[in-house]
């Protein structure tokens, strides 16, 4: 298949890891930028659904660290299907961190991902 979308590099935007990656970012930028994420992800997970080829390079920002969420394949679980809404979301998670090698998120970032799955939305 084809995936057709607009040149984001064309409006500012460039991928979350080069950000996560750039020797300009500061600690209180990665934070800020770490929330988003999360903020994101608790959305997606409230609205049931689960982003599944989550990794950086599917992110981009701006300059205004606003996000952009491409290549996305995600898959809605309606309510009878809340076992695979949790199982998905878990590998979706632990895809993210094994993509990045284990040293890329602090252990408290990744235990505070791990933890969007403990949450119900059903």
């Amino acid at each position: 298949g084809y995936y057709i979308m607009e040149n984001l590099n064309k409006r500012g935007f460039s991928t979350l890891l080069s950000r996560f990656q750039s020797p300009d970012l500061s600690d209180i930028e990665r934070q800020q930028l770490f929330e988003k994420i999360l903020v994101d992800l608790k959305r997606m997970k409230l609205n049931k659904i689960v982003f599944s080829d989550l990794h950086l390079e599917n992110v981009m920002v701006n300059q205004a660290n606003e996000l952009t969420w491409i290549d996305t394949g995600v898959t809605y679980f309606p309510w009878y299907r809340a076992y695979r809404l949790r199982s998905k979301m878990r590998n979706s998670i632990e895809r993210l961190i094994h993509v990045h090698g284990e040293n890329f998120f602090t252990e408290q970032e990744k235990k505070i991902m791990r933890s969007l799955n403990n949450t119900e939305v059903f």
